[in-house]
């Protein structure tokens, strides 16, 4: 079962607010498919847990004539053993980042696959928590003035915060990635961590603590 909210590609999504709910169990909880865009979406306090497939996954596509998706609040959501908790597809290498989102005071539990997994414009990603998973933060190409700061990543298996498919094309600026800090992915099961990227330019990382990981190597491109 799913919770769709668009699946046209003749409908947009405008001024949505979803809060205070709870999905537990279904195989595809928030599909945003299709959608030329989406704009003023709040996603918050919301409960998304035991999900097959994808959980919580505002997916929404951007038309060939630039349609973006812009100005999400994803604010003090859990996410609890669920598939890419937060990816809208839009800003693979060559795509459309979406602009002005806030995800902010969310909990990612238990996450067997990515919990943030899209490009971003002008956007702020702040005091979050991920607590066991499979990675945290991962950029997509073409993300351009983004700040990740003050979140807590704890066990997490793979990086917790870099970049998925960027390109020499396509590469992110302007990130700013500091006062976050990385603990405790040293067991049999969490193997890694730490903060790296393959191309990234005119970026600031500083003043992070990152420790009990083990080592793996930081590149910048």
């Amino acid at each position: 079962s799913a919770f769709i909210i668009a699946d046209t590609q003749d409908n947009n999504i405008t001024g949505v607010k979803i809060r205070d709910c709870t999905f537990d169990g279904s195989a595809l909880e928030l599909n945003f498919i299709a959608a030329f865009y989406s704009d003023d979406l709040k996603i918050e306090g919301n409960t998304f847990k035991n999900t097959g497939q994808i959980g919580g996954n505002p997916h929404g596509k951007t038309s060939v004539t630039g349609f973006r998706n812009q100005n999400h609040r994803i604010l003090n959501n859990t996410w609890d053993n669920t598939y890419t908790s937060y990816g809208m597809g839009s800003g693979n290498a060559g795509g459309y980042p979406e602009i002005n989102a806030l995800l902010s005071g969310n909990k990612f539990l238990n996450q067997p696959d990515d919990s943030i997994q899209t490009g971003f414009i002008n956007s702020i990603i702040e005091g979050n928590t991920w607590d066991n998973a499979q990675s945290g933060v991962n950029f997509a190409g073409g993300s351009y003035n983004v700040t990740v700061r003050g979140n807590v990543f704890r066990k997490v298996m793979g990086w917790a915060v870099t970049d998925d498919r960027p390109s020499a094309a396509y590469p992110n600026r302007q990130l700013n990635v500091y006062g976050n800090s990385v603990d405790d992915s040293t067991n049999t099961v969490n193997t890694g961590g730490g903060i790296g990227f393959n191309y990234i330019y005119d970026s600031i990382i500083s003043n992070n603590i990152i420790f009990a990981l083990f080592l793996r190597e930081w590149y910048i491109g």
